[in-house]
């Protein structure tokens, strides 16, 4: 493993680099070398004795490196995490492609031209002024997994019982549109179970967000070997916590549809870019949620109770890593996480 990351770690390079805070709370990336940290862990358990993995049982955590937040983060590795150069790239063709200018305005920065929900405050529960109290709550993890059964089944649910459009046509009957696919059906059934689960008035405004992946929705398209992150951030539009949890699923997962719908839309992510670019101090749309102890902040936006936060790693081939070792026997996260955010991966399904 030493001998890989000291090669792939040249074409890698970010990654050896060290995060810095800057003026506005922001963090940027210093590419100073400092190289990778190895740490060598032991442990008498068994597979089994680990059970299902749930970063909340404390024998988990003894996995874990604890991190030192008192230390100033210039002194800490980018991330904690285990790297494998895939066997199929080419070295010689599949260099990463490390240019960040290619995602910045080619052009002086315009006014947004489209409406941009993703970027405006969240509803707050009903009664209230702010989501103080809710980000005072104890959060708790569980993991639920959906085989492809459960898959199937949502799929028919959503795809069978489709909205009739407004000209009493079935959505499903109209060739332009594709059946609602398995990341649509899952985030539908994720937020329905969640309004459901919170007992909140009917009339209470949700909305859900999360990103997408931009690489081929582009135009130019990014390169195919573009490194790095490479997400748009998208909502739905407010919906009541009746519709949600009364209307049939297919109303549910039309929703998820229209904000994918968005960030496929070459010049709503142009919009989205120049609306960023041209605020000055409006760091609350791109600094961490975190302070530099690791805490979580307050003064940034609450992605909880009554909204939801989705992330997807149903693209991503974890489970094709191989340290010599064979393939993992188990992919996930390794702490907590935050009220109302909810991440499946392609294991699952």
């Amino acid at each position: 493993m030493r001998d890989s990351l000291s090669e792939i770690l040249i074409h890698y390079y970010p990654l050896a680099g060290r995060l810095n805070w800057t003026e506005g709370s922001r963090l940027e990336l210093d590419c100073n070398s400092k190289g990778v940290l190895l740490l060598e862990a032991e442990s008498s358990k068994s597979m089994a004795e680990y059970g299902d993995f749930l970063p909340t049982d404390p024998s988990i955590k003894e996995l874990i490196p604890t991190i030192d937040y008192s230390r100033r983060i210039n002194e800490l590795p980018l991330f904690l995490a285990q790297l494998t150069r895939d066997a199929t790239l080419d070295p010689e063709n599949d260099l990463p492609f490390l240019d960040r200018t290619v995602l910045k305005p080619s052009h002086s920065v315009n006014p947004p031209r489209f409406d941009h929900p993703e970027f405006k405050p969240l509803p707050l529960i009903l009664g209230r002024t702010d989501n103080l109290e809710e980000q005072k709550k104890k959060t708790t993890f569980a993991r639920l997994n959906l085989n492809p059964e459960h898959i199937q089944k949502l799929k028919k649910n959503a795809n069978v019982n489709a909205i009739a459009n407004e000209n009493g046509i079935d959505r499903n009957h109209d060739q332009s549109e594709k059946p609602y696919n398995k990341f649509e059906v899952i985030c539908a059934h994720i937020w329905r179970s969640a309004c459901k689960a919170r007992k909140l008035l009917e009339n209470q405004p949700t909305v859900v967000k999360f990103n997408g992946d931009i690489r081929s929705r582009l135009q130019p398209p990014l390169p195919h070997n573009y490194f790095g992150n490479a997400l748009a951030p998208t909502a739905t539009t407010v919906c009541s916590i009746k519709e949600i949890t009364t209307q049939p699923l297919s109303f549910v997962a039309e929703k998820i549809r229209e904000a994918v719908k968005k960030i496929s839309n070459h010049e709503y992510v142009k919009s989205q870019m120049d609306y960023v670019a041209g605020f000055e101090g409006r760091w609350d749309l791109i600094r961490t949620p975190y302070t530099e102890k690791g805490e979580y902040r307050t003064d940034v936006p609450f992605l909880g109770n009554p909204n939801i936060v989705l992330g997807s790693w149903m693209s991503m081939p974890v489970y094709e890593a191989d340290f010599g070792f064979g393939k993992p026997f188990y992919f996930g996260h390794g702490g907590g996480t935050h009220e109302g955010f909810h991440k499946f991966f392609w294991e699952d399904i």
